[in-house]
């Protein structure tokens, strides 16, 4: 005789469920890219205050045009400058793909504390010119939606 009873479903609490962002990580970790959703897109960019500029424009653009983009932060590479003052290289990755942020001592250090993996950045920066790298002037924190 089959068994047409609803099966029995385990308890399961919120915490026990991963976050959308947990779950690009771990995806990303396992396969090195992402499936399910990207990390870009769990964040709220500031489109209507803001014209982000896609990583994929930078380099066509002239040396030292003003822009604004943003990203979430895939590595930091701190750097001791001329002076022995920590600057920093970062990576990051929009919808488009991924550009670096060069951003100086005294921009890094006053703003030390979200300058960090995997958070997500606005950053207001001139271009460097025929290459996806952009020089910070101010970086402002994106949260999650």
């Amino acid at each position: 005789e089959e068994d047409t009873s609803d099966p029995e479903l385990p308890d399961v609490s919120p915490g026990d469920v991963p976050s959308l962002m947990e779950l690009a990580q771990r995806e990303h970790a396992a396969l090195g890219m992402h499936l399910s959703v990207s990390p870009y897109e769990l964040f709220a960019w500031p489109v209507d205050k803001y014209t982000i500029v896609p990583s994929s424009e930078l380099a066509s653009l002239p040396k030292d045009s003003q822009v604004v983009v943003g990203g979430l932060i895939t590595q930091v590479k701190p750097w001791l400058d001329r002076k022995k003052n920590t600057m920093a290289f970062v990576q990051l990755v929009d919808a488009a793909g991924a550009f670096e942020a060069v951003v100086f001592s005294s921009t890094y250090h006053e703003h030390l504390e979200i300058v960090v993996l995997d958070s997500a950045l606005l950053i207001d920066a001139k271009t460097d010119g025929a290459t996806n790298k952009v020089v910070a002037q101010r970086i402002k924190e994106v949260k999650l939606l």
